[in-house]
């Protein structure tokens, strides 16, 4: 019954979302906080040049049914917006590779996000989120942190961790290798826990999407963090369960909600209405972005995106871009 009504629901959200397709989308550019050297500051350099209004970001710790539209002030998505905030990462990058194409997607006039800082020791900051944590001794995925000698003390306990964000903010292995991530960065009173990225698991360079691993010897930031991707799991299929029973949930505008670190500073929530659902051509796949009004700045691409209602496990989307009119996802191909 819950397939057939599932099925029901997703032919009902095809039909009634704004479709459009790749060939009259304007891409834009993408969100990377992208410094001259490693050890600039971010909020000195790049927020007063930033000609968008920061009004509409809320601070995580402000975050209340309030502030929310009236017909989604519910107590399940404001736990969801919690839990998705708590396993949101800001990802610094200190080496910019120098596989990185010159145009995107083969598009003329757009030219590759940090394609002229290539070979260079430059700090990039994105966001992303982490989706995954487990041991595996047979893996080659160890911490690199100082106690652990950099990844060579094998007989050291190590926690993998994932993380999904655009594959422009981290793109290739070299890249992952001078990359870390920043968890529980909510202030700037620097009460927050890092750890190194050691590899790409995969990319797909098409669609914008990437996941990629690191790890930690943190007993406790493990067990912590297996806690929250437990909770996030359980609250998303509990919304969407919902959602998919709701017979009305078509004549409301979906929601849009965004968590990433602009200008790389501490994480900030924004939410808009779904505009679009722009169908796109990936190889033999045939996939979908999504567009939106959500706020977003230099330092946003990758952060994770929430539709109201959506399959996680169908829809993984993180922040890609803007252009002169809408923000838009990355492309996920089920």
């Amino acid at each position: 019954m819950y397939q057939r009504v599932y099925k029901d629901r997703v032919n009902k959200e095809e039909s009634n979302t704004l479709m459009a397709t790749e060939e009259d989308f304007d891409f834009g550019t993408h969100e990377t906080l992208v410094l001259e050297v490693c050890d600039e500051d971010e909020s000195e350099l790049e927020e007063p040049l930033c000609n968008k209004s920061h009004d509409m970001y809320i601070d995580i710790r402000a975050m209340r049914d309030a502030v929310l539209p009236q017909e989604y002030r519910q107590p399940e998505l404001l736990s969801l917006i919690k839990a998705m905030a708590n396993l949101t990462v800001k990802i610094d990058v200190s080496y910019v590779s120098r596989m990185r194409p010159r145009n995107w997607q083969g598009k003329e006039n757009a030219i590759y996000p940090a394609y002229e800082k290539r070979g260079e020791r430059t700090k990039t900051s994105g966001s992303g989120r982490i989706a995954d944590v487990y041991q595996d001794d047979n893996d080659d995925i160890r911490c690199h942190c100082s106690a652990c000698g950099n990844g060579k003390s094998a007989d050291r306990e190590s926690w993998i961790i994932q993380v999904f964000t655009a594959t422009h903010v981290v793109y290739d292995a070299t890249e992952a290798e001078h990359s870390e991530c920043l968890v529980f960065y909510d202030t700037q009173d620097g009460g927050y826990t890092s750890f190194k990225l050691v590899k790409k698991l995969w990319a797909n360079e098409a669609g914008d999407l990437s996941l990629l691993a690191g790890a930690t010897c943190n007993r406790g930031l493990a067990t912590q963090l297996g806690i929250m991707i437990r909770d996030f799991n359980k609250l998303w299929k509990q919304i969407r369960e919902n959602y998919v029973k709701d017979h009305d949930a078509n004549d409301k505008e979906r929601l849009v909600v965004v968590v990433s670190h602009p200008h790389g500073q501490p994480k900030k929530v924004s939410f808009s209405k779904l505009k679009r659902r722009v169908q796109k051509q990936i190889d033999k796949d045939k996939g979908c972005f999504y567009t939106y009004e959500a706020c977003t700045c230099c330092g946003s691409s990758g952060a994770p995106v929430y539709i109201y209602g959506q399959d996680w496990f169908q829809d993984e989307i993180v922040h890609s871009g803007k252009n002169s009119r809408e923000n838009y996802s990355t492309t996920w191909c089920p």
